[in-house]
């Protein structure tokens, strides 16, 4: 059952039979969270943190005791929130259009095209993205491969070369989403899986709007 929902801010309990509380959470360095304590929820309370999460039990006393309270449920959140000096960094224009990659990990373009003709076909004729059919790897696993292909920088250059790709905090300066950045873009970057990154954990958020904390917490609470 599901206990709670949450739109627009707003976070409701979908019965009285429980008593709920929530807290915030944003990253602090690495794949460490930083938690804000914890509040009571009503039946409707706003919420404009960016991440949360929600512990509800049985209504039989106060969230905030922890000797009485008993856990049947916990949920985490997120929502894009406005963010100082993101909104002033963007700028008029006429045509600007949204530019989102997606990519697809662990699989081959040829393996792609035996094994998933449907997904294929489904971005290419429904949702009219382009698909990079030049794509190679450049290296063994996802952080080499991810790194040269959002930055340039080769992680693991091939005949004994040094690598040009310096740290996943070089390389998010060096990254294709900064230079989005610095033409007034507001960036975003997600991944869904916390225990195979496409990057290595970093010790700040790359983009205006990152979703690593909320991946890592949900993980860590299954």
């Amino acid at each position: 059952m599901q206990i709670t929902t949450f739109a627009d801010g707003v976070l409701s309990l979908t019965s009285d039979r429980y008593i709920c509380k929530y807290r915030c959470f944003q990253l602090e360095h690495f794949s460490r969270q930083k938690f804000d304590e914890w509040l009571v929820v009503k039946m409707q309370t706003n919420v404009s943190c960016e991440f949360f999460e929600v512990s509800c039990g049985e209504n039989n006393g106060n969230p905030l005791n922890e000797t009485s309270y008993r856990e049947h449920y916990r949920m985490p959140y997120a929502q894009a929130v406005h963010k100082q000096g993101v909104m002033e960094r963007t700028i008029d224009d006429l045509y600007r259009p949204s530019v989102v990659v997606i990519l697809l990990d662990s699989v081959s373009h040829s393996s792609a095209e035996r094994r998933m003709p449907q997904t294929l076909k489904f971005l290419k004729e429904e949702l009219n993205l382009t698909v990079f059919d030049g794509y190679a790897k450049v290296g063994l696993n996802s952080n080499p491969n991810g790194m040269a292909f959002l930055t340039g920088k080769m992680k693991e250059p091939p005949f004994g070369k040094k690598s040009d790709a310096g740290s996943n905090d070089d390389a998010k300066q060096q990254s294709i989403w900064n230079e989005y950045k610095k033409r007034g873009f507001v960036t975003f970057f997600s991944e869904d899986d916390p225990l195979h990154l496409l990057f290595d954990q970093f010790s700040s958020a790359p983009t205006d709007h990152f979703l690593g904390p909320y991946w890592t917490h949900s993980d860590s609470i299954q």
